[in-house]
């Protein structure tokens, strides 16, 4: 998406979300912690750890996977089961030291986003975002979604991607920088650290120079700021993973 179309669609969302997120009465409730600057420091080294192993695991397998020898190429054909399940098997070892992290701090899984507070409203709020979004490319492009198998084996892959990554990001992370640096702060800081954890991935999936993986994870900042708006909007990663889901697996339609 060029950089204006991304910053009109960055601000249309804002304020879409704004409304719709007031129309359904949903209200983040601020987490407290025992000690919050504590807090969000431990977020940041444990959530910087992940994006390590992450970062180290995208150089091992990059070379060797399917969807990244060819990264024009996001045919539904390039998806199987085989993606879904090694994509979740690296996703579950890259959150595991925040586990680890919120099990010995004693932090409950509602302190990372995954809580009923606002869960229907949640829902409601990211499934809304999905198809205002699919409406539009249907009226501007002639979008149509796909139907195969390769689709199917797609959206539950980035299904696994877009929770995991929103858990690690929105529901962990920026629940703690909130705390500790503001929400302001703790929404901007989250936003730009998410966007940049992407760049081992751009450099050894998609095979991008150095600066061009760097302009890639600038462009992401918009839409990750979205992301984190939408959390701060509900409390619940629900509705920052259905979305995230969805801008993901579009690419494949």
């Amino acid at each position: 998406m060029p950089a204006v179309e991304s910053l009109a669609f960055f601000a249309i969302g804002i304020v879409a979300i704004g409304l719709l997120s007031r129309a359904l009465r949903l209200r983040y409730l601020q987490w407290q912690f025992s000690n919050q600057h504590r807090a969000a420091i431990a977020g940041i080294l444990v959530v910087f750890v992940s994006i390590l192993i992450i970062s180290l695991l995208a150089i091992m397998l990059g070379s060797a996977s399917a969807i990244g020898n060819d990264p024009e190429n996001k045919s539904p054909e390039k998806y199987t089961f085989g993606n879904v399940l090694g994509q979740a098997v690296v996703l579950l070892i890259a959150i595991m030291p925040i586990l680890i992290a919120m099990r010995t701090r004693k932090e409950p899984l509602a302190s990372a986003g995954i809580t009923r507070q606002n869960l229907p409203g949640a829902t409601v709020l990211g499934l809304v975002l999905v198809v205002a979004q699919l409406l539009y490319l249907a009226a501007t492009t002639g979008f149509r979604a796909g139907s195969t198998l390769g689709h199917f084996w797609a959206f539950l892959q980035y299904s696994v991607v877009g929770f995991a990554e929103e858990f690690m990001f929105r529901g962990y992370l920026q629940t703690r920088l909130c705390a500790g640096l503001g929400k302001s702060w703790g929404w901007l800081l989250t936003s730009v650290l998410m966007a940049f954890s992407h760049f081992a991935h751009r450099m050894s999936f998609e095979h991008l120079d150095t600066m061009a993986a760097l302009t890639s994870c600038v462009s992401l900042i918009p839409v990750s700021l979205l992301l984190g708006f939408l959390y701060l909007r509900s409390g619940n990663i629900m509705a920052p993973g259905i979305y995230h889901t969805f801008a993901n697996w579009i690419e494949t339609l």
